[in-house]
């Protein structure tokens, strides 16, 4: 796996970058074993959690894209998928702006 950055051959820098990957990979692969074991993709798995935390108060979909750093039609999708498996509900506002919450 190469570095996505540089290290301009410092060994320490490289030994950290290597490192780091090393977690994000083990974090990965934990994020796919914990929300695989509730046929949920991590996406949809932190979504929950962020949506949870809220409440019954929800929140916008903008809102939600910003908190997961994802695109709003990624999590559009995410929640579409969500609410069909009936792990959240969305309701439209009277702003014209979609709200999503845990059920």
């Amino acid at each position: 796996m190469a570095a996505a950055y540089r290290t301009d051959g410092d060994e320490a820098g490289a030994r950290i970058a290597s490192g780091l990957e090393r977690l994000g990979l083990a974090f990965r692969h934990a994020a796919w074993e914990i929300a695989g074991s509730r046929r949920l993709t991590p996406t949809q798995d932190q979504a929950l959690s962020f949506l949870a935390g809220r409440g019954a108060v929800g929140c916008r979909l903008t809102e939600l894209s910003r908190a997961l750093a994802l695109t709003e039609a990624t999590v559009s999708e995410v929640v579409r998928v969500l609410v069909t498996r009936a792990w959240c509900r969305k309701a439209a506002i009277r702003t014209t702006a979609a709200r999503c919450a845990c059920r």
